[in-house]
């Protein structure tokens, strides 16, 4: 699978329907302009806009003659191969370094959409983010325990707009671990959840638990995609308790 920061620049140069030759480069450059002695095919570069779905069926030969002519090229010594010209990554600095942020890379919102409000909140908005992101490249131990960090951020919104934050604070003014805050959440005197809000809570907790102690269970993708759609309804359930659904 192509890195995060490629499919970035991918998904820009077809945003901007940039022609065939105008993508060749651009991805020469990301690929060659860090490190002086690299050089690449244009057969390279044809995968490469076939693999990252920007082009199908480029004529490898006629890329490479159209990469010898450009301006901001250099051949290598073996033959066919080429790299940006060194003073010549400037334009693409400019136009496409953005994307080197990992806080920039886009992250598809297939498993907790973005048409769940959480109140335009930094913090819930990140982990969405994280949970979005680890979910689509596979790293699902670190999802499982985004999706427990934050059902548990929003429990705590929950109870402090209810006006019971106290309700979850230890004595020594700090809020109490995940188990307690259950237990009151279940109860129903200070917030009160949906009938099946209880049972998909215990679920996420457990598999967050698990992918975080376990010393031999990883998590699956079955694992993650069986906590939906019953995270997807407690996640917009809570936000709405907290008063985050504006």
């Amino acid at each position: 699978m192509p890195d995060l920061k490629l499919r970035a620049l991918a998904a820009r140069l077809v945003s901007e329907e940039a022609k065939e030759l105008e993508i060749g480069v651009s991805l020469l450059w990301y690929l060659t302009h860090s490190d002086a002695d690299f050089f690449i095919s244009a057969k390279e570069i044809s995968d490469h806009m076939q693999d990252l779905g920007i082009r199908s069926g480029v004529n490898s030969s006629r890329l490479k003659s159209n990469l010898a002519k450009h301006p901001d090229v250099v051949r290598g010594r073996a033959a066919g191969t080429f790299r940006i010209k060194t003073g010549r990554s400037v334009p693409y600095e400019t136009k496409y370094g953005d994307l080197r942020s990992p806080e920039r890379i886009p992250v598809p919102d297939n498993f907790l959409p973005s048409s769940i409000s959480l109140g335009g909140r930094k913090h819930l908005d990140s982990l969405r983010r994280e949970i979005n992101g680890t979910y689509e490249f596979g790293l699902y131990n670190s999802c499982a325990v985004m999706c427990r960090r934050l059902m548990e951020c929003l429990l705590i919104e929950a109870f402090d707009f209810s006006g019971n934050k106290a309700a979850i604070t230890g004595g020594d003014g700090n809020i109490v671990g995940l188990n307690d805050i259950l237990a009151k959440a279940k109860s129903g005197s200070h917030v009160k959840l949906s009938r099946n809000a209880p049972r998909v809570v215990d679920r996420v907790k457990e598999s967050g638990d698990a992918a975080a102690h376990s010393r031999h269970y990883i998590t699956s993708q079955r694992d993650i995609e069986d906590l939906n759609p019953g995270f997807r309804q407690l996640i917009s359930e809570l936000a709405s308790l907290a008063n985050l659904q504006k």
